[in-house]
């Protein structure tokens, strides 16, 4: 039996689907759909990481919840 403890290279998704800072939230929602995933990460131009967009955003956009943008969407509510 190998003692070998698992690491985060051995289960990692190498070669991620990214969508891009200016990609629609319907095309992200669209690939978390179609690809059973529950997040994905968002790059700027030159491929860098800057942020993830997960399940909880897009279930908010799905149901007409997303906060407006600069909105804290963690201290919006929907009284106006």
């Amino acid at each position: 039996m190998d003692n070998e403890p698992v690491v985060v290279a051995d289960v990692m998704i190498a070669d991620p689907i990214v969508v891009s800072l200016d990609a629609t939230l319907e095309e992200a929602d669209m690939i978390v759909r179609s690809t059973f995933t529950t997040g994905v990460p968002v790059v700027d131009a030159d491929g860098v990481l800057v942020g993830l967009i997960g399940h909880a955003e897009l279930v908010a956009f799905r149901f007409g919840t997303v906060a407006s943008p600069g909105q804290n969407p963690a201290t919006s509510t929907s009284a106006g």
